[in-house]
């Protein structure tokens, strides 16, 4: 995939090894996939929104590696320190709760896999 210019086009052409919902397996373009669905659908930048939303509530620094098209590399560009790293992992386990505040629904954090 990072050998191609368009990750999602390449994602799309991929043919499926198995019928949908009856095997799981990990994809780093479905990742992908999802940012694209993701901007299109709300109009916003994957990074703006997780800024906004999780990095700057946690006081987070952090850089994104960018496809050579300038799209954010979501399945596997995002780079964090040891310490913001684990703020990721303190929010996991306090059920989506940061000082008392909700960051991420506890749904989401009951999916989460690291």
């Amino acid at each position: 995939m990072e050998a191609t210019d368009d990750w999602v086009q390449y994602s799309i052409d991929k043919p499926m090894a198995v019928e949908p919902g009856k095997v799981w397996d990990y994809s780093s373009g479905a990742t992908e996939l999802l940012v694209h669905i993701f901007q299109k659908e709300t109009g916003q930048e994957i990074d703006e929104y997780g800024q906004k939303c999780l990095f700057a509530p946690l006081g987070i620094r952090h850089e994104w590696k960018r496809t050579c098209l300038g799209v954010v590399d979501t399945e596997g560009g995002l780079h964090l320190n040891d310490s913001d790293l684990a703020k990721i992992g303190y929010l996991y386990l306090h059920d989506g709760l940061w000082d008392g505040l909700r960051i991420v629904s506890s749904i989401a954090t009951a999916t989460l896999y690291f």
